[in-house]
């Protein structure tokens, strides 16, 4: 049995487009009131940090440089990977995650990343109005995210079959790996289980910032095309989403008979 004082470090294993930058905000702030100097934090995007700062973007140089710093909280688009935590010299972490409905997440990170920010040359396209072979071609490469994050996996349609072969270990991780987990649309039960669980040295600040909220509509014209092609090829996130948000319910209902 784990105690909190027994955690060594905490990380927050943000997947993309699962309203995770008010989190980052939060841990961020909970950790300089838990006194911790922002060199034992590493989170992009705050305190001085670039958002382009994600661990696995780093060059081997910068990471060799944060080996030497032992951080203590890491929130970043770095996958789940006991492995990499040992290698930033924690051996005991913490670890939380946030789930969104997939359809809804797919749908933030197209306007996100292809509408407003232009990847694919598509800066300014909407969803329904590109054609049906550029459309899947998307939805392929964006295939099982979440799953993908939780296996230390790259996503996509080409490694499918690979997360599908590991759906018992996604279970396993879920269960045994991720000390609290929730989804966007009760981020609140979340944050209230994370000050209820979290390591005994972190101060836990339960005001989250409203950051990045915009919300992107889901009834558009055409959205029946968008959706049946997302669903063809995104099987194991939307099985994963419904196996979260049954074993949330639980977790929830426990805290709060607690």
């Amino acid at each position: 049995m784990i105690n909190n004082s027994d955690y060594d470090g905490f990380v927050f294993t943000h997947i993309p487009k699962c309203g995770g930058s008010s989190l980052r905000r939060l841990i961020f702030d909970s950790a300089i009131a838990s006194n911790l100097t922002k060199g034992q934090i590493h989170i992009p995007g705050e305190g001085g940090l670039s958002h382009d700062k994600n661990v696995r973007q780093l060059s081997d140089e910068e990471f060799d440089a944060l080996k030497v710093r032992k951080i203590k909280v890491l929130a970043d688009h770095s996958k789940l990977d006991p492995e990499l935590y040992r290698e930033l010299g924690m051996t005991n972490p913490f670890i939380i995650t946030v789930f969104r409905a997939p359809f809804e997440r797919f749908i933030s990170h197209y306007n996100f990343f292809y509408k407003k920010v232009g990847h694919g040359k598509l800066k300014g396209k909407n969803i329904q109005s590109l054609p049906v072979t550029q459309l899947e071609n998307i939805i392929k490469r964006q295939a099982n995210v979440m799953a993908a994050y939780l296996l230390n996996e790259s996503p996509g349609l080409d490694n499918t079959k690979l997360l599908l072969s590991k759906l018992p270990e996604i279970e396993q991780t879920i269960r045994t790996r991720v000390n609290v987990f929730g989804t966007l649309d009760d981020v609140e039960t979340c944050i209230r289980m994370i000050g209820s669980d979290k390591p005994d040295w972190l101060k836990w600040n339960t005001e989250l910032a409203q950051i990045n909220t915009n919300k992107y509509q889901l009834d558009f014209p055409g959205i029946k095309k968008v959706k049946q092609l997302f669903i063809k090829y995104n099987t194991l996130d939307i099985k994963l989403y419904q196996y979260i948000k049954a074993l949330k319910n639980l977790r929830s209902l426990t805290l709060d008979n607690a």
